[in-house]
């Protein structure tokens, strides 16, 4: 059996490359605990300001396993970009996906609607979603 993939996805406004630091991205806990409990899993990170080759990427990953779990964690309403293109994918494979949305976006929750509420679960308060997210990751994973 193939092992199933995490996606981690940041929405943020700008990342700086040259300070090094990205405004947050990449650096978040649900993601360690994860990888920490699950090491044999495997994760791709990425933001909505991705170059398309890193999108393109995740579309084959995504094509070639038959388990996948995408985490969007919101940390500023900032476009979606590249994400557009990125979406039309997860919908030709939406029976093989488990959509985690941390934060409130509602451009990105239009276009993830077309998943369905038994694919697409979203925690729009950020106080919450430490605790249900881990709560909705552990219920996934017991059945990856």
């Amino acid at each position: 059996m193939a092992k199933p993939l995490i996606i981690f996805i940041d929405i943020v406004e700008k990342v700086d490359f040259e300070s090094g630091t990205t405004k947050g991205a990449y650096s978040n806990p649900l993601l360690a605990r994860i990888k920490l409990q699950n090491p044999d899993i495997l994760y791709y990170e990425m933001d909505n300001l991705s170059e398309g080759i890193v999108i393109d990427y995740a579309i084959r990953a995504i094509q070639l396993v038959e388990n996948v779990c995408i985490i969007f964690l919101i940390k500023e309403q900032a476009k979606l970009h590249k994400l557009r293109s990125f979406q039309e994918s997860l919908i030709a494979s939406k029976n093989k996906l488990h959509v985690l949305v941390l934060g409130k976006h509602p451009n990105l929750e239009r276009l993830l609607k077309p998943l369905g509420d038994n694919k697409l679960h979203t925690i729009r308060e950020l106080d919450a979603w430490p605790s249900d997210a881990w709560n909705w990751y552990q219920k996934l994973a017991a059945g990856l």
